[in-house]
């Protein structure tokens, strides 16, 4: 399982595991974007699902997880991709942004 998968790093470790013969689940926010990434490493041949996850939300984590275990049965591979980061100084910064960093890159994971 890989969480930020749908881009960049997290995209190329899903296609690394599934090139290695790992059944794949990826998850991000976005479906559209999360689905679009499904698509192109299926097409390659890999066994891949996509399982949108708000990473702060505990309930959609425990969701995320269930939908992998329903798939491929167990998890051997977790990688903790997805994080947030917000650019500018601290006076500059929203609350609300800067709890969602938080949430995201501390919280997730626990």
């Amino acid at each position: 399982m890989v969480t930020g998968g749908s881009s960049g790093i997290g995209l190329a470790i899903a296609r690394a595991l599934g090139e290695d013969g790992y059944g794949v689940t990826i998850s991000a926010r976005r479906p559209d974007k999360l689905n679009a990434a499904a698509e192109e490493l299926t097409s390659a041949g890999l066994d891949v699902q996509a399982a949108p996850a708000n990473l702060v939300n505990e309930e959609e984590i425990v969701a995320l997880v269930g939908a992998h275990r329903e798939r491929f049965g167990r998890l051997d591979v977790l990688v903790n991709n997805g994080g947030v980061g917000i650019g500018g100084g601290l006076t500059e910064i929203e609350t609300k942004f800067l709890d969602m960093q938080i949430g995201v890159n501390l919280r997730s994971y626990v």
